[in-house]
């Protein structure tokens, strides 16, 4: 597959995502919806950042050994960073009272413990 192809499949499953956020909002906010419709329409966001998942995974192949080390080392740099993090929080919770936080914000922190990662990993090896 093309590297253009790639880039045009990752910006449909982010316009896609974009266009779920939207009617999840226009959906639940009016809330007069049964359960057996609500929980399929809840869990419909899955798919445009599954996409978007396979995507990125599906262009690994393409890359050349410096890229992969790149991307290991952010993927490793992501991982640490956030089970430091959500470690540490958690025991803040319990122990000085700090608010319960949504798994929600996990994958934001991922993401942006990642991009950090490339960034880094970039600057090392520049």
């Amino acid at each position: 597959m093309q590297n253009s192809t790639r880039w045009i499949r990752l910006l449909a499953g982010i316009v896609l995502a974009l266009g779920f956020i939207l009617l999840q909002g226009t959906v639940f906010r009016h809330n007069q919806l049964p359960l057996y419709i609500l929980l399929p329409i809840a869990l419909v966001i899955i798919v445009p950042f599954a996409w978007g998942l396979f995507t990125w995974l599906s262009s690994l192949h393409t890359f050349d050994e410096l890229q992969r080390r790149v991307q290991c080392e952010a993927g490793l740099f992501s991982l640490a960073m956030v089970t430091l993090s959500t470690f540490g929080y958690g025991f803040l919770e319990l122990s000085a009272g700090f608010p319960k936080l949504s798994m929600f914000w996990l994958l934001p922190l991922v993401m942006i413990t990642y991009f950090l990662g490339v960034a880094r990993a970039q600057w090392r090896y520049r």
